[in-house]
């Protein structure tokens, strides 16, 4: 039952870090962010519409501890 829990939780973060990759996260980005929540941290996105929304988004972060905060360049979607 262990083994087939490790090979269904494999499976989520790497077909989610495919979903990543295929929104225009860069692919390094995606490997540190798969990292982070293979050791028990989660990932919270946010889409904002222009710089002002997202210096507040990345001021919010920030306040409340979070320990990765950045940004990605918009999709070319």
């Amino acid at each position: 039952m262990a083994t087939l829990s490790g090979l269904f939780g494999g499976a989520v973060v790497g077909g989610f870090a495919g979903s990543l990759v295929g929104l225009g996260i860069p692919e390094e980005e995606v490997c540190r962010f798969e990292k982070h929540i293979r050791g028990g941290g989660a990932l919270i996105a946010v889409h904002v519409e222009n710089r002002d929304e997202q210096s507040r988004a990345l001021n919010l972060f920030s306040s409340i501890g979070a320990s990765e905060v950045g940004v990605t360049p918009p999709s070319s979607r």
